[in-house]
Order: structure tokens, then sequence, then C-alpha cells
């Protein structure tokens, strides 16, 4: 506790430095409102056809027809699937009331928002209502903050907690190979990078901004509920001498995994030319969703 009294001030500082020199940064990259035009432009999916033409529709392994509606389909299963685990762990867990003190699940949960949002958009689209343009921004938000952070917390899992509970005994707290645990640490990654492949959301610079902001609110949250229960969901986020060496290392690998996913996202915006594809709805005078 004498160290928290002056790491957690020091660590502040530091998240409030990296916060601004990001937005500086991005700033300068770019203005954030061409990346939400552009933004808008590329939601949805690679399916949907060209605006010059109805009847061309490319896909990722050439041309699947009905590519939309599949993708719409697998949204709703996978969210059913999602919806469905989280209500078992709920009743089920070991871990009564502290679920929400685990970054897994604050992950897991923007992961079934996204989903939702997701599914609604496919919805939207497939009944030719036209997507509302606050739900395509607010999607594709979440879509950026959840992918990354999605193979970031399945790799912690994998390559560091569960190596330090095997080794620690801590097994009798959770069982770090039950379905569930797969399902929240594997399973869902794969799906949202089989989402990743199929849709046209993309990844900007301006995204690492947001999960910076999601990572700190989620530090602070732990503090806070330190200072009443006592309890550390991770032994990395303890606030002693070591903190600055731990905080920083899992800070520069949100960093190393965000690039990752940006630069796969690049790689997909021009391999399959999505600067210069719409949705079907945004045909002719290109207004039905930005005048939304």
């Amino acid at each position: 506790m004498d160290a928290a009294i002056w790491v957690a001030p020091l660590l502040t500082l530091e998240f409030v430095g990296v916060t601004y020199y990001v937005y500086v940064w991005v700033s300068k990259r770019k203005s954030l409102k061409d990346d939400n035009a552009h933004a808008l432009k590329t939601c949805g999916t690679i399916f949907d056809p060209r605006p010059e033409s109805a009847e061309d529709e490319t896909a990722v392994l050439g041309e699947i027809p009905f590519g939309h509606k599949v993708l719409a389909v697998s949204r709703t299963a996978v969210f059913a699937f999602m919806v469905g685990i989280q209500i078992h762990v709920y009743i089920t867990s070991r871990q009564k009331g502290q679920q929400f003190l685990f970054f897994t699940i604050w992950t897991y949960h923007l992961e079934i928002v996204f989903y939702a949002c997701a599914v609604a958009c496919s919805w939207f689209h497939l009944t030719r209502r036209g997507v509302p343009e606050k739900l395509l921004r607010l999607t594709n938000l979440l879509y950026a903050i959840a992918l990354p952070m999605s193979l970031l917390v399945s790799i912690v899992y994998w390559c560091i907690l569960v190596p330090q509970a095997l080794s620690s005994g801590e097994t009798q707290a959770f069982d770090p190979f039950s379905f569930e645990m797969f399902a929240q640490h594997a399973i869902n990654t794969v799906c949202f990078y089989l989402e990743f492949i199929f849709n046209r959301f993309q990844v900007h610079d301006h995204h690492l901004l947001a999960i910076i902001l999601y990572t700190m609110l989620y530090c602070g949250f732990i503090w806070v509920q330190h200072l009443i229960t006592k309890f550390w969901p991770y032994f990395f986020l303890k606030l002693t001498p070591a903190a600055f060496a731990w905080y920083n290392l899992v800070f520069l690998f949100h960093f190393v995994i965000f690039k990752l996913v940006h630069c796969l996202s690049k790689i997909k915006q021009h391999k399959f030319d999505l600067s210069n594809r719409i949705h079907l709805e945004e045909s002719q005078e290109e207004t039905s969703l930005l005048d939304a």
C-alpha cells in the first residue's frame, strides 16, 4: 500500500502523457473527420456490389452469392453463442461477484455489444431500410476496439496467466482449460478474425486513442475497487515498484497488437479496393447514410 501512494500518481501522469502524445500524433497524421467519413463508406460486407453494377459481387475467395446474407446469419449465430456462454459463466463461475473485475469479461461484453450492433447493421442492410449513420459509427468503433483486444486477451491468457496459474496452484479458483475459457479466450478470437476477413469495417489510426482510453478506464476501475476489496484480478496490476515495468510492457503490447491489426486492415483495404466501395443504399447521390 505504501508503494501505491506514489506509484499510482506517477503511472497516472504517464497515462495522461501517452494519451496526449497519441492524440497529437493522430491529429498530425490525418483528420479525424476525414477518417470518419471514410469509415462510413466502408462499413458492411465486402460481398456488397459496387455501386456502378448491382450484378458485380466480389468475395474474399472468388464470387460467393448471397455473401451479405451469410454474414448476417453468421453474426447472429456468433452473437447467440457468446450470449449463451456468458450466461453459463454467470451461473457456474466459482468467482461469484468478481467476474466484472477481469479484463476478459470487459472485452467479452464489448464483443457481445459489437455483434449485437453488427447484427442490426446486417438486417437493416438486408431489408433495404438503410443503416442509421450513428449505428454504423458505433459499430465501427466497437469493432476497432474489440478486434485487437480480443487477440491481446487471448495471448496474455495462454502465454502468461495460464502458466502462472499452473505454477502457483491457483487452478482451484478456475479451470483454465474448461470449454468456457476456450470460448472466451480462443473461439471468440477466431470468430472475430473470420469477421475481419469477410466484413468491410476498417481500423484507423485514431482508434488507437479509443483503445488507450478503454484500457485506462479499466485500470482506474481496478485501482478504485482495490481500495474497497483489496483484490487484484491480475498479478501484474499490483501497484508495486515493479508496476512501472509491467504496466509499460502491457501498454507496449497494446500498441504492437494494434499496429498489427491496423496493418492487416490496410492490406484488406488495398486488396479489395474498399475505399471505392459503398453500400447499395448509398448509391446514386450517396445520401441515405450520410444524411441519416
